[in-house]
């Protein structure tokens, strides 16, 4: 794979940079009570520009998208529970808990897949990886929508 972070400062900077989400939590969770329809929204904007910028090869600009990768991260896992206590409750919390967790696990398995695709098929450049995941996230917005009708 195609990276040119010859010296490594970059992977340094992600790890650096990617923790640093945690800060966000106070935010996270105001916006979350205030509204899940316009957290969802921002989550979801969110994941998108981070699609997109990682679309770009220049790689200074991949600062940015590992703080919009560090920013997301911390707050859909912040959404994602509170979602699951407001819509099922704390009796079945644990069930859908763990059942969304295992999906996602069994999900993320396809990250090798989709790495050994792009050095098969593209060179080593994730940029046609990285379109398809902003092209996913647009019905992902039907979410969002249906939030907003449903006041939350």
């Amino acid at each position: 794979l195609r990276m040119g972070d010859v010296d490594s400062t970059y992977t340094l900077l992600a790890n650096l940079i990617t923790p640093l989400g945690a800060l966000g939590i106070p935010l996270y969770g105001w916006a979350l009570n205030t509204s899940f329809a316009g957290s969802y929204l921002a989550i979801n904007t969110l994941g998108m520009l981070m699609n997109l910028t990682a679309m770009v090869n220049v790689l200074p600009l991949q600062i940015l998208t590992f703080s919009l990768w560090a920013v997301y991260r911390t707050w859909i896992f912040s959404a994602a529970y509170a979602y699951v206590a407001f819509f099922f409750g704390f009796k079945n919390f644990g069930k859908v808990n763990g059942l969304t967790l295992a999906t996602a696990g069994a999900v993320s398995l396809s990250q090798l897949l989709l790495s050994i695709v792009s050095a098969s098929f593209f060179g080593g450049e994730f940029f046609w990886l990285n379109a398809m995941f902003v092209g996913a996230r647009v019905p992902l917005l039907g979410i969002v929508w249906w939030l907003w009708k449903q006041q939350v």
